[in-house]
């Protein structure tokens, strides 16, 4: 009698067990979030790219995380579980919006938004740059869910833009609830190769799209944008890895250029783009999310500083924390750790508070309002 219980047990199992893998497997090839990987002609189109291998793109220099092999996963998630602290914010942390109006003023400015998510203005032309407004930086809005803002805001609440720029196809660049609401505006987009293949899925037409690989330069209503190098990697599945193209990018107008580095471990390419395409007036440098086992695709806080050094910024602001938990860190560990390195070699960092607007050519240092907050 027991024996066959236990057996009844282990078949409901077993059923369960499939059902939740037939489940995984559906959501993973219909989901829309997960995007679209290239195909037909536009992937005959991406691989005559240099950067393209046998396997996807690759970085240029030797690359790897100690993750892909398992080795740490059991220390990584003892981190996580029973070492780490202050994950996330004790309390909301505070806003600083300010009227953006319509208008032909040419001061250039910035506003961060948390993470990586700006909106720039260059002589009367306006920027959104990895746009990442829904409530979390995955497939699943359960997981990796943003901190708490007061007030707060989404993407109805931004000024209108111009353009619409994108690094890479991760989910804390790539928003799918974003992208889907900006396709209802009559707004561009420049991406890196491959990625467009994500945004026609969700709704934006191909002639809306410029797709461009590295070092590539587009010039649109007078401002040059230029896919620079970083070293890093793309996917939103299981399988698709390296699909798509990442990139820093070099954004250059009359009077005005800045500098955003997407996603990347540090490497020569920050000194070769400083080189080539600095100087800059502000630079946004990669600051969080780091961890030693995968430092060769993350920044150091120190070496996002040397970073904005080796680029020839004039003022850095570090960005890529201050919205999501995603490595095992304090929320504020990025910017305590890049404001110290700062300090120490001259560098001139600013850090404003989400939402608020930081003039870029005529910048002074801002607040360590991150202090007040445990």
């Amino acid at each position: 009698m027991l024996l066959k219980i236990v057996k009844k047990m282990l078949i409901s199992l077993l059923i369960i067990a499939l059902a939740l893998v037939l489940t995984v497997v559906i959501f993973i090839r219909t989901a829309p979030q997960m995007g679209k990987a290239p195909d037909g002609e536009h992937l005959e189109l991406i691989s005559q790219s240099s950067n393209y291998g046998q396997s996807g793109f690759i970085n240029q220099v030797p690359t790897g995380m100690a993750m892909d092999s398992g080795e740490g996963a059991g220390s990584l998630m003892y981190e996580w579980l029973f070492k780490a602290k202050n994950f996330k914010p004790s309390e909301a942390l505070p806003t600083a919006f300010s009227e953006i109006m319509p208008g032909e003023d040419t001061t250039a400015w910035a506003v961060w938004y948390g993470h990586s998510t700006l909106l720039v203005k260059m002589e009367s032309f306006r920027i959104l740059i990895d746009p990442v407004f829904g409530p979390a930086a995955s497939p699943v809005p359960i997981f990796t869910r943003r901190f708490k803002n007061q007030p707060r805001f989404g993407i109805k609440d931004i000024p209108e833009a111009d353009l619409v720029l994108i690094s890479h196809d991760h989910y804390d660049h790539l928003d799918y609830p974003t992208i889907r609401e900006l396709s209802k505006r009559d707004i561009n987009f420049i991406v890196p190769l491959g990625v467009g293949s994500h945004l026609q899925r969700w709704g934006i037409e191909k002639h809306r799209i410029t797709e461009m690989d590295w070092w590539e330069s587009e010039v649109v209503e007078g401002i040059e944008f230029t896919a620079a190098p970083a070293r890093h990697f793309s996917g939103r599945s299981v399988n698709d890895r390296n699909n798509t193209l990442w990139a820093s990018w070099a954004i250059k107008s009359p009077q005005t250029s800045i500098y955003f580095s997407g996603d990347g471990g540090y490497s020569k390419f920050f000194r070769e783009i400083g080189e080539k395409l600095g100087p800059f007036d502000l630079c946004f440098i990669e600051c969080g999310q780091y961890n030693y086992r995968w430092k060769d695709i993350h920044l150091m806080p120190e070496e996002t500083v040397q970073a904005s050094i080796d680029v020839r910024g004039r003022a850095m602001v570090p960005i890529h924390w201050g919205a999501f938990n995603l490595a095992p860190h304090t929320w504020k560990d990025p910017v305590e750790r890049a404001f110290e390195e700062a300090m120490k070699l001259g560098v001139t960092i600013l850090t404003p508070k989400v939402g608020e607007r930081i003039m870029i050519k005529h910048t002074s240092e801002t607040e360590p309002w991150w202090s007040r907050i445990e």
